[in-house]
């Protein structure tokens, strides 16, 4: 008996054993369960807000004013500039060969019944995308590079280049870029290296017109410090341009200096780009006389100038073109207050001191290009570029701004508003430089935008959108202007005695709009411009312009 008792016990010890265990473990799996229900529930919700959240992003990006009329880019956006409706939407697409295409909705040269307003095309430049791009190790290397005065990349590059045009003129001219700081070497080596690929395209135009023989020209273009996207981006523009040439506009000859063709070599060092440039004259074309050498900012970056170099700095036309352009300053954006911050024809950036703005000199320039070397435009305006940001923002030398005239493209505004600036934009985005720099579109037969499509890169605010800003600062002005004179309104803010191409800061553009009521400015710009009462009127105003192109 005393047996069974013991044994008795002993099980329903391990019965109660085995049922306090079961319970514990019942009561850790229900905990289980409802924390795994718990986390799929705030898995649920969390991915229901993130997808709510983009659908939502997509949403207002579509119905955003400013991209009503644009497809959405494929890849990663973009920081748009801001003054006067520079939105940097250059398409970024992968792969190395993308020479894009003309817009087939709209043609060039349409014409519209309104002479101040006019529905722009659309052109597209796909370029390469830099995910792949080593960006924080490149620029580790091109300290190294800049210190050891070119280092082992260089000394391969050399060997591999022996005496070819161009090389050591390129790897000279790039050695002096400051190297004070890595970020000044950061944005100013994409800058300086986009001028030289420009100027070497529009030497060897230049070139190829002076040879009594079919041979084909080859310049070598080296690149230390730069990346290979930067170079691969400038090939890719120079395609697009080959690729597009003979659409560009019906009073120009295609390639008339020969077409000029680009290879990337960054085979022997991602931090030492090499791009061959090889020009052959076109089919049945002569040597011509060419219209003039690059202007004498090619000392400023380390090439030697020429004699012609000279001739043009001494050309009375450059000091008659710099005058007609400082009298429009002093029309419209002085007296009339068009630009709150431009008060006087020399410098601008008055009124923004107190937020860091310090008034500088603005540059006035001019390129003597004509409307079958725009190689030639781009160099002239990227070496004016990089002497800016190298001038920096304040100080003695210190500029604020460029305006550089262009008097062969004064009889094409299709052709300067749409491949031209098409161009920039491309280049603006190919050197990094959207922080950097903001580009504004003027002309002597600017129109603009009517609103059917974007109006692109560096031009004036549609109509729609005008007069929109018009119905909300003063409705008893709008209902008094047609939209043809609403567009007169715009247009005039931006009809130059020449083409100008306007380079700013993009620094100082965000500190500028931050400080002006855009609408308010516009509605007032109009009035005095156009208004029925205080305005000037289209015909004052033509007859100012007149007068300021004839200047001697």
């Amino acid at each position: 008996d005393k047996y069974e008792l013991v044994v008795t016990t002993q099980l329903q010890s391990t019965q109660t054993e085995r049922t306090q265990k079961r319970t514990t473990l019942l009561n850790r799996g229900n905990t289980m369960l409802h924390y795994s229900n718990q986390f799929s529930v705030h898995k649920i919700w969390s991915i229901t807000i993130i997808m709510a959240g983009v659908a939502l992003h997509v949403i207002q990006a579509y119905h955003h004013p400013s991209v009503s009329s644009i497809t959405l880019p494929q890849s990663r956006s973009r920081r748009p500039l801001s003054y006067n409706n520079i939105h940097h939407r250059l398409c970024m697409t992968s792969g190395k060969e993308k020479q894009g295409s003309l817009s087939s909705t709209t043609t060039i040269n349409s014409n519209n019944t309104c002479p101040f307003s006019r529905t722009f095309p659309r052109f597209r430049i796909d370029l390469s995308n830099d995910r792949n791009e080593k960006k924080n190790a490149s620029m580790m290397m091109m300290k190294k590079i800049n210190v050891f005065g070119g280092g082992l990349d260089k000394m391969r590059v050399e060997n591999a280049y022996k005496n070819k045009p161009g090389l050591q003129e390129s790897l000279s001219a790039m050695s002096e870029i400051p190297v004070g700081s890595s970020s000044i070497s950061e944005f100013l080596s994409p800058i300086k290296a986009t001028a030289l690929f420009w100027k070497y395209v529009a030497d060897l135009e230049q070139q190829q017109t002076q040879q009594s023989d079919d041979n084909p020209q080859e310049l070598v273009l080296a690149l230390p410090g730069v990346r290979s996207i930067v170079a691969r981006r400038l090939i890719e523009i120079l395609e697009w341009y080959n690729a597009n040439n003979a659409e560009f506009s019906s009073t120009t000859t295609p390639f008339a200096n020969g077409k000029v063709t680009a290879t990337l070599d960054d085979g022997i060092s991602s931090t030492l780009p090499v791009i061959t440039l090889t020009c052959a004259r076109a089919s049945g074309s002569s040597a011509i006389a060419s219209t003039g050498a690059l202007k004498s900012k090619a000392t400023a970056i380390g090439i030697q100038k020429t004699d012609e170099d000279d001739d043009d700095d001494d050309d009375d036309n450059s000091v008659a073109i710099e005058n007609r352009t400082k009298a429009w300053v002093k029309r419209v954006l002085v007296n009339l207050g068009v630009c709150p911050f431009t008060k006087s024809t020399t410098k601008s950036g008055q009124g923004l001191g107190d937020l860091g703005v310090p008034v500088a000199r603005i540059a006035y320039s001019h390129s003597t290009a004509n409307k079958t070397e725009l190689a030639k435009l781009l160099a002239d305006a990227w070496f004016e570029i990089y002497e800016m940001l190298e001038a920096g923002p304040s100080g003695k030398g210190g500029v604020s701004s460029i305006l550089l005239s262009a008097p062969e493209f004064d009889d094409d505004f299709a052709l300067w508003a749409g491949p031209v600036f098409s161009m920039l934009e491309a280049c603006v985005s190919a050197a990094n430089a959207e922080s950097q720099v903001g580009v504004v579109c003027f002309h002597p037969m600017y129109a603009t935008p009517d609103g059917k499509s974007w109006g692109g890169f560096g031009q004036m605010h549609s109509v729609p959108r005008l007069r929109g800003w018009l119905d909300e600062q003063d409705g008893a002005l709008s209902s008094e202007l047609t939209d043809d004179e609403v567009a007169a309104g715009g247009a005039w803010q931006r009809r130059t005695p020449h083409a100008v191409i306007n380079v700013l800061r993009a620094e100082q553009l965000a500190i500028a709009e931050g400080q002006r009521q855009t609408g308010s400015l516009y509605t007032e710009n109009i009035r005095k411009l156009v208004g029925k009462v205080v305005g000037i009127g289209s015909s004052k105003l033509a007859e100012d312009l007149e007068r300021e192109r004839s200047m001697l």
